[in-house]
């Protein structure tokens, strides 16, 4: 998770455009990460407004929701590789066997 202390300094992690797929999926995993830093930071102050904490409270949601289906794109992705990886080898198996 992100560090407070970044959070309170509101240093936002970089994020370049020109990054491969995998790399930007990364980087989002960071840029969620220092949102749900700063939603969860803001929500439990007890000074603030109640509108202001269900404010933030609505953010996390948000960040919460992406990033899990930043997950699941990424577990998709995982499965496809290896069922991509598992029909090359019945292929080969397949071949060998004629």
């Amino acid at each position: 998770m992100i560090n407070l202390q970044q959070t309170e300094a509101n240093q936002e992690p970089n994020f370049d455009p020109s990054l491969n797929p995998k790399e930007a999926r990364k980087a989002l995993f960071g840029h969620l990460e220092f949102s749900l830093g700063v939603c969860r930071a803001k929500a439990q102050k007890k000074k603030a407004l109640n509108a202001d904490r269900q404010r933030w409270i609505r953010l996390l949601i948000f960040a919460v929701e992406a990033y899990s289906k930043l997950l699941d794109s990424v577990q998709l992705e995982d499965i496809e590789a290896r069922l991509e990886k598992i029909e090359h080898n019945e292929t080969k198996e397949v071949g060998q066997i004629e």
